[in-house]
């Protein structure tokens, strides 16, 4: 039940990211600014709360998840699988900050701030694949 909970969380995630990346692709051809903003705004912020709720979620299954397989903190660096988890925590971290600073740089009206913000947000879409790249080797290894 850990597994599978951990599991829909990520999709949860992914999924929400990979919906968001859609809507902002053919959302910036066919709309305007304001009707895109109006669009982008409320879907980002809805999204937000969910993603919150997955990250605790998968924060807390993978602990459990982890712990099952580790005899300790040390077994990360001593162990294959640790290793490879070390990884996958590696991409978390990069995601989370990354998704801080789009979220916090998408706010202002500085164009060049608005810039770096849209490159957060998609180095946190790819370290989110890294993740689920990861993820498959700790399950096949």
């Amino acid at each position: 039940m850990i597994r599978f909970i951990h599991l829909m969380a990520a999709a949860y995630w992914f999924g929400g990211l990979v919906m968001l990346a859609m809507v902002v692709v053919v959302g910036t051809r066919v709309l305007d600014r304001d009707a895109f903003r109006a669009l982008l705004v409320p879907l980002a912020r809805w999204f937000a709360w969910g993603a919150l709720v997955a990250g605790l979620l998968l924060g807390i299954t993978g602990y459990l998840l982890a712990s099952r397989r580790l005899s300790g903190v040390e077994a990360l660096s001593t162990t294959s699988y640790g290793r490879r988890l070390s990884l996958k925590l590696l991409l978390v971290a990069l995601t989370i900050a990354a998704t801080a600073l789009h979220t916090l740089l998408g706010r202002s009206k500085s164009p060049r701030l608005l810039v770096i913000s849209r490159g957060m947000a998609v180095l946190a879409f790819i370290a989110t694949a890294g993740i689920f790249y990861a993820a498959s080797q700790l399950v096949a290894g």
